[in-house]
């Protein structure tokens, strides 16, 4: 299954549409997530239903700020679980795997009301079923790496997304392409660029999926990067797959110990294997 995740900053010109027809035709979503459509009332729905899809769902945008639409092909197999202003929740269900939770979210910039939306996660989180995938536009980041100007990184900011990810044991993903999902500005004084988009899972959910792939698709007619997040399950993976070392490993206090053992083992090894030259 494919899923496009896109913080599309307006859904209701004409450039935009293009654009969007333009993902789908390359990439065949299955799921297409918008956020951010600037679009209320019947004009919102006139839209939706011109994207063709038989399947969609939508939360109101408040003003001009917020809004997620949520669109499925036939095909995908979906009960729609918890509307909320800043996520909708859909259980899915796959021949071939188990039946998992999918979680689309846009984070409120106002830092009052993120928190909300972590703690409303939580509450919301599969209890019974755990395999859970949480993908969107957060509005945080956790890290300076993740900032093209470390200086402005402010840590307070995004300490509740850094103690909600650890308290739901999620891991991040990864990704393919840019680093940045957002930039703006056009000079190196106005220029910022953040990594606010990204896709969370619970380890149940990476162990079924393990071969699972974000990308950072290019920027075009929005300031964020739509991402394009292929959800292969174990079974479907014929293909080699790439080692990706993680920077957090060399936080955990084994770490040393556990490089020194695998390198001594695998020379060791290579010792034994190494053949005999009778001369």
């Amino acid at each position: 299954m494919i899923c496009l995740s896109w913080n599309c900053q307006g859904a209701a010109s004409t450039a935009f549409r293009r654009t969007l027809k333009q993902l789908c035709r390359d990439h065949s979503p299955d799921i297409v997530c918008l956020f951010e459509p600037k679009v209320l009332g019947a004009h919102a729905n006139s839209i939706c239903i011109s994207f063709g899809f038989e399947n969609w769902v939508r939360v109101e945008v408040v003003g001009f700020s917020g809004g997620i639409w949520i669109f499925w092909k036939p095909s995908v197999s979906l009960e729609i679980l918890r509307t909320h202003p800043q996520f909708i929740s859909l259980q899915v269900y796959e021949q071939h795997s188990p039946p998992w939770t999918l979680s689309m979210v846009y984070g409120s910039p106002n830092r009052l009301l993120r928190k909300k939306l972590f703690s409303d996660l939580t509450a919301n989180s599969p209890g019974t079923q755990p395999s859970w995938l949480v993908c969107g536009d957060f509005n945080s980041v956790i890290s300076r790496e993740e900032v093209n100007n470390p200086d402005c990184f402010n840590n307070a900011r995004c300490a509740d997304f850094k103690e909600w990810i650890f308290q739901e044991g999620l891991v991040d993903l990864g990704f393919e392409g840019t680093k940045f999902t957002w930039m703006r500005g056009i000079n190196s004084d106005s220029f910022r660029a953040a990594r606010l988009d990204r896709a969370l899972s619970s380890v149940e959910w990476r162990l079924n999926f393990p071969n699972a792939i974000v990308n950072h698709l290019p920027m075009i007619n929005s300031d964020h990067s739509p991402l394009l997040i292929s959800c292969i399950p174990r079974h479907e993976f014929n293909g080699e797959r790439k080692f990706k070392f993680n920077m957090a490993w060399t936080t955990h206090v084994d770490f040393q110990r556990c490089v020194k053992e695998a390198w001594v083992t695998d020379m060791e090894l290579k010792a034994n294997i190494r053949p005999s030259i009778n001369v």
